[in-house]
């Protein structure tokens, strides 16, 4: 036997055994309604295999089918029992990444990091064996037509078009207002009331959205796909719902400030009330568009919000008409 043979088994026999391991399996489980693991599927997963061919194997595993969901749930509780289930979610290796902005800015970093410590096998799970003797990776989604988005969610995504004619009507009256808008009178109280309500959901939707937690949404709509689409994001970096805290409290203020001003001041507070509460509502026009025959869901949080913004944009139409009529009767 040659040395350089010699040397050569010499050599394989001190190598540890991980090092010949040099490829990154990943399981990525994902759901055809949600767009954030449609944008993974188009984007960062295609663009990673192409950057490491072999060494990286990506299985696909949709969730809609009970068998992947229990295992998606089985990886969650395993890995953390407080998170809630939601896609998208990868696990490799020790790592189990959920949502979009986690995944995006996590993996690119932990793949390169297993190569360089020998790779990483499929993820112990009971139950993926069956999965990984022939892995399929995720498809690529191809783009759904405006029946298939708004038959996603039939019933939601009907109540969210009756909702939208409805905020189109208000945002008409509120503009061109008619004799029966200009005697509308609540309490101030009443106004305030709404605005905090409108609050506290722009304030659980901001959380869900900067937790990546799944929101609670009735029986009715789907919160999460709306929470989990590029939509959710202002700019692609401001939560909707962060927006909405600061557009409730703003209009809280200006409530506020007309109750408790003096004459002079009342008129300029309801002013800035109507302009807040106008731009509120077109904005809720455009969301509520959004979910039935863009996103192809409805949020049920999303469209109490709107019809929030729309009452209160009608009360501070009739306040601003009633307060001009108070000035030119002084």
């Amino acid at each position: 036997m040659s040395i350089k043979r010699i040397v050569f088994l010499a050599f394989l026999t001190l190598m540890p055994l991980n090092s010949f391991a040099a490829g990154v399996n990943l399981v990525f489980f994902y759901s055809p309604s949600c767009s954030h693991c449609h944008e993974l599927m188009g984007g960062l997963l295609p663009e990673l295999q192409n950057q490491y061919g072999r060494q990286l194997l990506i299985l696909g595993l949709n969730v809609d089918e009970p068998a992947k969901e229990a295992l998606m749930n089985l990886a969650l509780k395993r890995f953390d029992p407080s998170l809630s289930a939601g896609t998208p979610i990868i696990m490799i290796g020790d790592d189990l990444l959920q949502g979009r902005t986690e995944i995006v800015t996590r993996l690119p970093g932990l793949i390169d990091s297993y190569l360089k410590t020998g790779g990483a096998d499929w993820p112990d799970l009971p139950g993926l064996s069956k999965f990984t003797a022939a892995p399929q990776a995720p498809p690529k989604p191809a783009e759904p037509t405006l029946k298939e988005r708004f038959m996603r969610d039939k019933l939601g995504n009907s109540l969210a078009v009756v909702v939208l004619v409805l905020l189109h009507l208000a945002l008409i009256a509120a503009l061109w207002p008619q004799p029966w808008l200009e005697r509308l009178f609540l309490p101030d109280g009443v106004a305030l009331g709404l605005a905090a309500l409108g609050l506290v959901i722009a304030g659980y939707l901001a959380w869900v959205e900067l937790t990546n937690t799944a929101a609670i949404c009735g029986p009715v709509g789907d919160c999460n796909a709306v929470q989990s689409s590029e939509y959710a994001l202002l700019f692609g970096f401001l939560p909707v719902g962060l927006l909405g805290v600061m557009g409730y409290a703003a209009i809280m203020a200006t409530l506020a400030g007309s109750m408790l001003a003096g004459a002079s001041w009342r008129r300029r507070f309801n002013q800035a009330c109507f302009l807040l509460c106008l731009f509120g509502l077109g904005f809720s026009i455009y969301l509520t568009f959004l979910e039935p025959f863009v996103i192809g869901a409805t949020c049920a949080w999303c469209l109490t919000s709107a019809v929030i913004m729309a009452v209160l944009t009608l009360l501070s139409s009739a306040r601003l008409r009633q307060s001009s009529t108070l000035s030119r009767g002084a």
